[in-house]
């Protein structure tokens, strides 16, 4: 449950913000190695089963309790509503959805968490809303033109930042287990939802090529077990939610960045402007002062 914020994991919580940003920033190139020789779902199910397993392992042998019967239902309800609805639509929606318009669809998700916020008592400032819409505009400069491509399939992209939102404001008012327990199971759960599916398409076995697997296996390690448990542990944490979700404007600019590094990918004027107006809109809700309303 969210609690007060008090010097001694300040540092923590910047650490942890830091690491949304770079290192879900690098999964966009990392997925994109990923998904070369691997489906989607087998990419996904992977990824979290193994993750939440090493990390539910690793809390077991340090002697961490398991949770109680309402914690791990809740815990449950939230992974399924973060990873499967989440990240496995979005991925899902992909087949028929520019790269362009997923960011721009995925950058509203701090908007839904305000709206779901709001009705569970916790209200975002007005400048920090401002700040957001600009954010999606930054967004939208960087990626580019985007456009669905013709299928009846592609709106169903919106369900991923939605369940998204829906998911964190439930895990910032649900009884779950503290420390990284909650980020074990919501990744094991998810991670064998995903599997079944994998399974079922006839997916699961395919051998990826050795630079798929590298990929995956940062996907493992930084993208799931580091990454998703800072975010997990922000979530629990008395801070703006403008602040927690403020990595989905940078993320993109993170990705163009190594794009064109690793990657050869080409930048325009236009994505430079992209980038500061993310900048300005990341400043004005980092720079907000005071306790939430």
């Amino acid at each position: 449950m969210p609690h007060k914020t008090n010097p001694s994991n300040k540092t923590a919580i910047i650490a942890a913000i830091l690491i949304l940003y770079f290192v879900w920033g690098s999964t966009y190139l990392a997925n994109k190695i990923a998904l070369e020789t691997m489906p989607p779902f087998q990419m996904l199910g992977i990824r979290l089963l193994v993750a939440g397993a090493i990390l539910f392992t690793i809390l077991k042998l340090r002697g961490v309790k398991n949770p109680s019967r309402i914690e791990f239902r809740n815990t449950l309800i939230v992974g399924i509503l973060l990873l499967n609805g989440g990240l496995g639509v979005v991925s899902f929606a992909q087949q028929w959805v520019s790269s362009g318009l997923a960011a721009i669809v995925v950058a509203t998700m701090p908007l839904w968490l305000s709206l779901f916020l709001r009705f569970f008592g916790e209200k975002t400032n007005f400048i920090e809303v401002i700040a957001m819409f600009t954010g999606i505009i930054g967004v939208f400069l960087l990626t580019g033109e985007a456009s669905l491509k013709l299928n009846p399939l592609a709106p169903i992209v919106f369900i991923g930042p939605i369940s998204w939102a829906l998911g964190s404001a439930l895990s910032r008012k649900l009884a779950q287990p503290s420390g990284l327990m909650a980020s074990a199971i919501q990744m094991f759960s998810a991670g064998s939802i995903f599997v079944v599916i994998a399974l079922a398409k006839k997916q699961l076995f395919l051998i990826p090529s050795p630079r798929s697997a590298s990929a995956l296996i940062y996907l493992i390690i930084f993208g799931a077990i580091i990454a998703f448990s800072a975010y997990v542990f922000l979530l629990s944490q008395n801070i703006r939610p403008a602040l927690i979700t403020s990595y989905a404007y940078v993320n993109p600019a993170i990705a163009v960045i190594l794009g064109i590094i690793f990657a050869n990918e080409r930048f325009t004027s236009r994505g430079y402007l992209g980038i500061l107006i993310i900048l300005i809109s990341v400043i004005v809700v980092i720079s907000k002062k005071g306790k939430k309303t």
